[in-house]
């Protein structure tokens, strides 16, 4: 069985090519097109992010012992399968598991063999071809095992989409490709695709084909549009179709095909124990495509708060040692839904989503559903950053839906620590003048307060309506109303954050400034600053994304931050009255809100 395929480029791209192969030793020239052609000595290595075998990880949750390189090629090759791994004090090692001269006049596959049981189980496998001729070619490599695959996979990936026409259109046209059109692929009679059009705009000839399904949805958000594709291939399966996993994917992402084929041969070779664990993948920047954003995700209690943690964030992976780390387990306990396969045994018709629109649904389900996640190497997507899509209107969706997450929890959150982390997110955008966000926050604590009969009653569409009304458009910097230019961006974003108590004190007399004459501009990411001493008695605060080259100008306001203030003490009054009731309410009742019958009521 092939475990996994090696990836050649369908042309060369200097930013990304050591994402796939690198290239060293003698004087020759390697083209890309589908293959990879050699004129003169030249040697490749395929230590890659893309092209690397994780040893660890096929032996854990596999069980492999044996492995074997074939590789198809025309000329005179040295090919070698080398052992990649790290000691304790960060020595990179290369270990020769096996090497044989290829030689051949015409296309042929050789094949060379590793036994886990003679190499440490740690690291990566790669291998490396070296020209020995005046030309060849080498078409293709895998990764292969005589081991039998231990259970039958059949993936039906789920995807939520809202406007995205040329990303969707794009993304079917390649699955189809690779393996909805393609006999050879073990994929052919095993995908399908679901698609849930939140805003009705995909018209069914342009994606439609064998084995690509569209659904028009209402605008429910993230939470509506996963679930009907949820709902759907339940609903394959209670006609017998069969699916075992739901790949649940963004709508705005690339991906190579070569990821989805790998979890369908991990999912299939999996050890029983491990039958029912998530297959994650991680997230590239599509601006960037070589940066990994993140490859594993947690939500741990720190100082009474849940908070997100990033593992193997912003790493460059075109760097070996970087490849090495992302070997390395992580504790994650939640993996977002641009990639994440689900055992369908997990997305029953009575163990769907909550419906909370938009933000933290992927990471309620996982922890709901106390997710183990695996995670290998070339295994991803490429996802516009999450920098580039600010939203002012999001943190409505942010703050409530973390509330009755964190409620949800076994752990929970205590009332005094609910608090704080409403106070926190309020204060920032205070001294940011942010007094949309300050009051969208208040209006997420009340419909949290609201209980679950909120959710039941909303009409998501209308709701999203509403927020959106608040969203702030971001415009081109020098459309600004004020004069702007990037070091003053620069400027504010290197200033240190002063901690003297007595400018602590001052600040808070003084309301941060606001009964003080102004003095400054200050320039920070859409985000905002993150003290009160960077925006201190500024006139003027520019929220300035360098990526997109857009942003937007907040102005301080008295009056505004007067208002902002006497609703907080109204809202958390409320809040110090219903808060254990309501959480209570949340706890008994949100089994009501995850199942079928309910859900069809909301699409």
């Amino acid at each position: 069985m092939i475990l996994q395929n090696v990836v050649l480029p369908t042309q060369k791209d200097e930013k990304t090519q050591k994402l796939y192969y690198r290239v060293s030793g003698g004087r020759g020239k390697v083209s890309i097109g589908g293959t990879m052609v050699f004129a003169g000595r030249r040697r490749v290595v395929f230590d890659t992010y893309m092209n690397c075998f994780s040893v660890a990880k096929w032996y854990r949750y596999a069980g492999l012992r044996e492995i074997s390189l074939e590789v198809a090629l025309r000329g005179t090759f040295l090919l070698k399968l080398i052992h990649v791994y790290r000691k304790k004090d960060g020595t990179i090692v290369r270990d020769e598991q096996a090497a044989v001269r290829a030689e051949s006049g015409e296309k042929k596959t050789f094949s060379l063999a590793c036994s886990f049981a003679q190499a440490p189980r740690c690291g990566i496998l790669a291998f490396s071809a070296e020209n020995l001729g005046e030309e060849g070619e080498l078409y293709a490599a895998a990764y292969t095992s005589a081991q039998p695959p231990r259970r039958p996979v059949k993936i039906g990936i789920g995807i939520c989409t809202y406007r995205r026409e040329e990303y969707i259109k794009a993304n079917v046209a390649r699955l189809k490709k690779a393996f909805l059109e393609n006999e050879s692929s073990p994929l052919f009679e095993n995908l399908q695709v679901f698609i849930s059009d939140n805003a009705g705009t995909l018209a069914a000839k342009d994606v439609c084909a064998r084995g690509v399904h569209l659904f028009r949805n209402k605008n429910t958000g993230g939470s509506g549009g996963f679930t009907r594709t949820m709902i759907e291939v339940n609903a394959a399966n209670d006609a017998g179709a069969g699916f075992t996993h739901i790949l649940l994917m963004d709508d705005d992402v690339a991906f190579e095909t070569e990821s989805i084929y790998r979890t369908y041969s991990m999912l299939r070779m999996l050890r029983e124990e491990y039958r029912n664990r998530f297959v994650g993948g991680a997230m590239f920047r599509i601006e960037r495509p070589w940066l990994q954003y993140a490859s594993g995700e947690r939500w741990r209690k720190a100082d009474g708060l849940w908070e997100y943690e990033t593992f193997n964030l912003d790493r460059d992976m075109r760097k070996l040692f970087h490849v090495l780390d992302n070997e390395q387990p992580v504790p994650g306990n939640y993996q977002g839904w641009w990639y994440c396969a689900v055992p369908m045994t997990v997305c029953r018709k009575d163990n769907l989503s909550l419906p909370l629109f938009i933000k933290v649904d992927d990471i309620e389900y996982s922890m709901r559903n106390k997710a183990e996640i695996i995670l290998l190497n070339g295994v991803n997507v490429w996802h516009e950053s999450f920098e580039t899509k600010y939203s002012s209107a999001n943190e409505y969706y942010s703050v409530r839906n973390y509330l009755i997450a964190a409620t949800l929890l076994r752990d929970g959150i205590r009332e005094e620590d609910a608090a704080k982390y409403v106070r926190r997110n309020f204060v920032r955008y205070l001294y940011n003048y942010k007094y949309d966000e300050a009051e969208l926050t208040l209006l997420a604590v009340k419909d949290f307060l609201r209980g679950p009969e909120f959710l039941r009653e909303t009409d998501f569409e209308k709701k999203n309506k509403e927020i959106m009304a608040k969203n702030r458009k971001m415009i081109p910097a020098e459309e600004f109303p004020v004069k702007f230019d990037k070091q003053l961006y620069e400027r504010c974003m290197a200033a240190p954050v002063r901690r003297a108590r007595l400018k602590k004190l001052f600040a808070l007399v003084t309301l941060n400034g606001l009964l003080l004459p102004s003095r400054k501009i200050v320039s920070f990411s859409p985000w905002g600053a993150w003290s009160y001493t960077q925006t201190f008695r500024a006139e003027y605060f520019v929220a300035y994304e360098p990526t997109t080259k857009k942003g937007f100008v907040l102005r301080r306001s008295l009056r505004r931050f007067l208002r902002c203030i006497f609703m907080f003490f109204r809202t958390a009054r409320l809040f110090r009255k219903q808060y254990g009731r309501v959480s209570a309410l949340w706890k008994e009742q949100y089994r009501e809100l995850i199942d079928e019958e309910s859900w069809l009521k909301i699409l």
